[in-house]
């Protein structure tokens, strides 16, 4: 189920293969950014579904999510948007990557591996849909694992 690339990835880096098994098989929307999620009282409803997989990589939708918010989307969607809050609000960012950690017994580098792993998967389903966003989601990919490299443990 792992593209080439990603599979370069993963032998070049620190992360088991049964590691990121373990966030396959499930609901994965595919392009799951601010924009296509909408508040109604007590419910969350969300829209634009044609890219969702029942049997997708989980962090492949929680990547999208926080790098759309990021971003401004959906009214900018920019990476220099998403530069200056990564920078800005870097204690608001690592602290969700903690929240994530911690719900899924992760410890945060692996997190932080497995939302690139996400963000690469977002570039693969972007190549295959032939979608216009797919420079965004190579450039955000490229920013974030800068981002990654800085702040993994030991070099925050």
């Amino acid at each position: 189920a792992f593209d080439k690339s990603i599979l370069k990835f993963i032998d070049k880096n620190i992360i088991s293969k049964k590691l990121i098994l373990n966030f396959y098989g499930f609901y994965e929307h595919g392009d799951f950014v601010l924009s296509n999620v909408r508040f109604n009282k007590n419910k969350v409803e969300i829209y634009d579904k044609e890219e969702s997989n029942n049997n997708g990589f989980l962090f492949t939708d929680i990547s999208t999510f926080l790098i759309s918010f990021l971003s401004g989307e959906p009214l900018m969607n920019k990476i220099w948007i998403f530069k200056f809050m990564l920078y800005f609000r870097k204690k608001w960012f690592l602290s969700c990557i903690n929240t994530i950690s911690q719900n899924l017994s992760l410890n945060q580098d692996d997190t932080m591996l497995l939302i690139y792993l996400g963000l690469m998967n977002k570039i693969d389903i972007s190549k295959k849909n032939n979608e216009t966003s797919i420079h965004f989601w190579i450039k955000a990919s490229d920013v974030y694992f800068k981002f990654y490299k800085k702040n993994k443990h030991g070099n925050s």
